[in-house]
């Protein structure tokens, strides 16, 4: 069971570690998505879940 316990550890943190890439590509500088939210009206909430996303990530 304790191999099982580990193994899945490994697999959330090379999860984890692939979600901070994708948010890091996605906010990157070659991407238009942030300039793309920066006209909308829910602009703000957008940047606060990116927040929350970024401390949720570690």
């Amino acid at each position: 069971m304790q191999d099982h316990t580990a193994a899945r550890a490994v697999q959330m943190a090379q999860w984890r570690d692939l979600a901070r890439e994708a948010l890091d590509r996605t906010l990157g500088p070659d991407s238009e998505l942030p300039e793309q939210w920066e006209d909308s009206a829910d602009a703000d909430t957008w940047r606060a879940e990116v927040q929350r996303l970024r401390l949720q990530l570690g």
